[in-house]
């Protein structure tokens, strides 16, 4: 069943229940590959159990993850606007099942009820305006504000009960734009200042408040 929440949070009960109508369901072994950058988007997909890492890769072959996504998040929306290319590749990081909507099968929706467009039209601002944070924060934010904006995100869709990531050095590097390196000296840095502990493949936050006053400081 797909859940009323991340981009489909503020859907309408109309559109809901036309995509769960149209939705099917697809199942993916970690490390699977739901879609690939350059694929052709004829679909869109909200996760039902499991997990995914969203990402590109430069011409130089540096990668960069854009997010996880977990449960009750959708993905691949933009095929439902513009059916060309996929922009990112979406690869399971867990055994994953999601719901899968054809964008042709929508179309046919909206054109029996044209109300639905407007719907999907303010969904689609809503994830430009979460696009658009995104692309700020690479450009523009200090590594300290972006790693620590990363973690704090990660930590919270994970739901650990004790604050836990279990995640590489190398890892969270792809996830701020940034090197291994510069990643284990500030996380060396923040042992010493007492906002994390780190352990071996993985991290655990022990001043929330601390972090979440890097993750907000302002751009200087």
């Amino acid at each position: 069943m797909l859940r009323n929440t991340g981009f489909l949070a503020s859907a309408s009960p109309a559109l809901m229940e036309t995509l769960e109508n149209l939705a099917t369901e697809v199942s993916l072994k970690k490390g699977e590959t739901l879609f690939s950058h350059g694929d052709s988007g004829d679909a869109f997909f909200v996760v039902a159990s499991g997990s995914l890492d969203v990402n590109v890769v430069s011409a130089e072959g540096r990668k960069l993850s854009l997010c996880v996504m977990r449960k009750g998040e959708a993905l691949g929306e933009i095929s439902l606007f513009d059916p060309s290319e996929r922009t990112a590749t979406a690869t399971a990081i867990e055994p994953t099942k999601l719901q899968r909507i054809a964008a042709a099968d929508l179309k046919r929706a909206i054109e029996n009820d044209p109300a639905l467009a407007t719907d999907l039209l303010m969904l689609a601002g809503r994830r430009m305006r979460w696009m658009a944070t995104q692309i700020s924060e690479q450009a523009l934010m200090p590594l300290s504000a972006r790693l620590a904006r990363r973690i704090l995100y990660l930590v919270a869709a994970s739901e650990s009960p004790d604050a836990t990531l279990v995640m590489s050095h190398a890892r969270l590097a792809e996830f701020v734009g940034a090197t291994r390196e510069a990643v284990s000296r500030m996380l060396s840095d923040w042992k010493k200042d007492g906002l994390v502990e780190l352990s071996r493949g993985g991290l655990q936050i022990i001043d929330q408040t601390g972090l979440e006053d890097l993750a907000d400081a302002d751009l200087l």
